[in-house]
């Protein structure tokens, strides 16, 4: 009896033991297989915000180099008693229009039970206000207009997304494509530089010529040398700096500035009999020498610099506003957060790949928690899977490339080229790829310089 008894008090404990082990591991695994919920920067280091400071009673107009524009009204700020905010208060703003800018910000992009569904995104941005380090909110009538920058020509699938609490995006709404206005209408006023001052000594491409004949009409201008400005009318100057013309005249600008216009006359008789009639205006000024020659350059010296500046002034504007995207997603937003224009994708995946890395047998991937990032660079799309579904990755109809954050603070990185090419020489059940090594910083340099902005 007490053998048996002792039997039983032996098996209990065994199967209780077994069966912590069991909920333990089992409870392990679901830690080692979740998915942290909502924004998870991957490499810790978030996009910096551009912060501007500015009276709530008076809101604000804030104007970013990729034209996006946000207009927060006067008076439309609360704090969380729904009291109304006065006085300074800062907002922060930042936009992400790359997948490499997806990446970097951990903004979760994909749905489903199989994680194969993520939205491709048209542009996102983020707008919070905060008062003393406080964030506070909209009223509840207020709205924020947005116009944000346009990396693609959204169709009708695209749809207005809003990240409630940080954690999971709503059901979408309607916005509006529009014409970048305001970087159209400043491009068309720009000024024009005006007239490029006249170097009072010609150049090898100038036209110099003498007026040759004694009358009454040239005769103050004997032996003076005229630089040709401009053909007014008549004959081109091959033929007119060629003829011996029977009458001249000048006439004298009213401006000291502007140029003489010399009228040029010929009446003739040919061989046959024939009376030959031709005629010729041109602009010109006379040339310069001496006193008034090294005052002439003093002036055009001046006159040439502030030429220049005003060119390269109009010159960078112009620069500036071309980097402005001609479109523009335009909607309201009712509360501060986070704005996607997305389109939700089914993923287009095509198979399935057993992928394996060449840092597996430095590290424990499973263990470690290790995220695979898959980079859809032509969707703006980032899709996220664990050690665990590495073994069925799935193949997207486009390309692609895989980041891998390692717990040495290192990433491993495989560009979407080494794979394509992979995947082109023919199908691969199996694929083990090596991987390029960055630390966070260099990686970050990395995606910045080959993931920009497509704007139209």
């Amino acid at each position: 009896m007490k053998t048996t008894l002792k039997n039983n008090r032996r098996w209990i404990i065994i199967s209780a033991g077994t069966l912590i082990l069991t909920i333990a591991g089992f409870l392990y695994y679901r830690y080692l297989t979740a998915y942290e919920p909502g924004i998870v920067p991957p490499l810790g280091k978030k996009i910096p915000f551009i912060r501007k400071t500015f009276h709530a009673e008076n809101g604000l107009t804030l104007h970013l180099p990729t034209g996006t524009h946000v207009v927060i009204p006067e008076n439309a700020l609360v704090d969380e008693e729904g009291q109304p905010v006065k006085g300074k208060v800062t907002a922060r703003f930042r936009e992400f229009h790359t997948a490499g800018e997806i990446l970097h910000s951990g903004i979760p992009m994909q749905f489903g039970d199989d994680r194969t569904d993520y939205f491709s995104s048209g542009g996102m941005m983020e707008l919070r206000v905060s008062q003393n380090g406080t964030d506070v909110q909209l009223s509840e009538n207020a709205q924020v207009q947005v116009d944000l920058a346009s990396a693609i020509t959204p169709d009708k699938d695209f749809k207005l997304y809003y990240l409630t609490d940080d954690l999971n995006w709503d059901n979408g709404a309607a916005f509006e494509t529009v014409r970048n206005t305001r970087r159209d209408s400043a491009l068309v006023a720009l000024p024009d530089a005006g007239v490029k001052p006249l170097n009072p000594v010609p150049g090898s491409e100038d036209i110099v010529f003498e007026i040759v004949g004694n009358n009454k009409l040239t005769r103050a201008y004997q032996n003076t040398k005229w630089r040709l400005v401009d053909i007014v009318s008549g004959e081109e100057p091959e033929f007119a700096f060629s003829v011996n013309w029977t009458c001249v005249k000048i006439d004298q600008p009213v401006d000291a500035e502007a140029p003489f216009v010399l009228h040029f006359n010929l009446k003739a008789v040919d061989y046959r009999g024939k009376i030959i009639k031709r005629t010729c205006d041109v602009s010109a000024k006379p040339m310069l020498s001496g006193k008034e020659l090294q005052a002439a350059m003093q002036q055009f010296n001046r006159d040439l610099a502030a030429y220049q500046k005003e060119l390269a002034d109009i010159e960078k504007e112009e620069t500036r506003l071309l980097q402005e995207q001609g479109l523009l997603n335009r909607f309201q937003m009712q509360e501060f957060g986070i704005c996607n224009i997305d389109k939700l994708q089914s993923a287009g995946l095509v198979a399935t790949l057993n992928i394996t890395f060449d840092f597996e047998s430095e590290i424990q991937p499973h263990l470690n928690r290790v995220m695979l990032y898959m980079v859809l660079e032509e969707k703006n799309g980032v899709l996220k899977f664990n050690a665990f579904e590495w073994n069925k990755l799935p193949i997207a109809d486009t390309q692609f490339s895989l980041v891998a954050v390692l717990p040495d603070g290192k990433v491993a990185y495989v560009p979407s080229s080494v794979i394509m090419k992979k995947l082109e020489s023919g199908y691969l059940k199996k694929l083990t790829l090596s991987t390029e090594r960055y630390d966070y910083e260099t990686f970050d340099k990395c995606m910045k310089s080959t993931s920009k902005p497509r704007f139209i």
